[in-house]
């Protein structure tokens, strides 16, 4: 298979930056799990899509290493840049599985979040929801086809990627619409605001949605195209290794901007929840992250004495 990036090169520098991220990913993930335990504030949906995007982040990257640890110690006598050309061995189905969940756990959770913050309105998700039950259907098949074929002589692999473009196409049409459509939800509730404050809080909570977005939708899309490039197989191998951490990272970033004041000095002593369920309406809001507030609410509703003089004389 043609490559500009040799195969052996792109699959082990794309080992060793997933293993840098996914010590990364550690660190985000327990600090907010214990941070989360301590405050017994805990959303069911958002917590067992985290949990599930940790199981198919380590289950990555251990067929990852796995996968090179074959190639350079134990190939058979294939040598280490046909190994990685081989594009059915046994490793590869269950890293397509992986991956695949990884990618629906996130687009669940950011539809989730964008039914929360659009008060609970059923339509608002109808189009990103739609593509949402493409992408399991396209995974599903893509996994199946991957299974039954890793040990053929690769005949299914145009429709493998044919279908994959598809998929990716899918999740990155629903993060997009996602992200705007809280964006704009949460812009719209800051032009309504009356405080400085508020104004201040609503606009690094839209900052680090789109830093995630972009983070999660720019790698998704080198993906895509790094597939389409003819001679692109090496950059696809290494980006791919990127992707399996970056489907678990950026929602994790968000909580933990979230819950850490270093990271969003606006955010320190805001809960973040109780403001966007006031002003937008949410009610019984069971979390935006695994839960964005902290335990002392000091903010204070619209319209309380605390306006901005500032406000008014616009």
């Amino acid at each position: 298979m043609a490559s500009s990036m040799p195969l052996d090169v792109a699959n082990f520098l794309g080992l060793m930056v997933a293993l840098i991220m996914y010590g990364f990913y550690l660190v985000m993930f327990f600090g907010t799990i214990g941070d989360q335990w301590s405050r017994r504030k805990w959303s069911p949906i958002a917590v067992w899509v985290t949990i599930c995007l940790f199981g198919t982040t380590t289950g990555n990257i251990t067929l990852f290493i796995a996968d090179d640890y074959n190639a350079w110690f134990n190939n058979q006598g294939v040598g280490v840049t046909n190994y990685f050309a081989n594009t059915w061995t046994p490793i590869v189905p269950l890293r397509y599985l992986l991956i695949a969940m990884s990618g629906v756990a996130a687009d669940v959770l950011i539809c989730w979040r964008l039914f929360v913050i659009w008060t609970r309105n059923p339509r608002i998700v109808i189009f990103p929801a739609f593509f949402l039950c493409i992408e399991v259907v396209l995974a599903i098949f893509v996994c199946a086809l991957s299974f039954v074929g890793y040990s053929s002589t690769g005949k299914y692999h145009n429709t493998y990627l044919s279908v994959s473009i598809i998929a990716g196409a899918c999740t990155l049409i629903t993060n997009v619409t996602c992200t705007a459509l809280i964006v704009g939800r949460i812009w719209y509730a800051r032009r309504k605001s009356l405080t400085r404050e508020r104004r201040s809080l609503y606009k690094a909570v839209s900052i680090i949605l789109v830093e995630s977005g972009t983070l999660y939708t720019g790698t998704l899309l080198a993906w895509i195209i790094a597939i389409l490039t003819p001679d692109g197989y090496g950059v696809y191998c290494f980006i791919e290794h990127i992707l399996a951490m970056v489907m678990s990272i950026a929602p994790m970033l968000i909580i933990l901007h979230l819950h850490r004041p270093a990271h969003s000095p606006e955010l320190a002593e805001n809960d973040v929840e109780f403001i966007i369920e006031h002003t937008l309406g949410v009610n019984s809001t069971p979390g935006f992250g695994l839960c964005w507030c902290r335990e002392t609410r000091t903010s204070v509703p619209p319209g309380d004495g605390h306006d901005d003089p500032d406000a008014h004389s616009a």
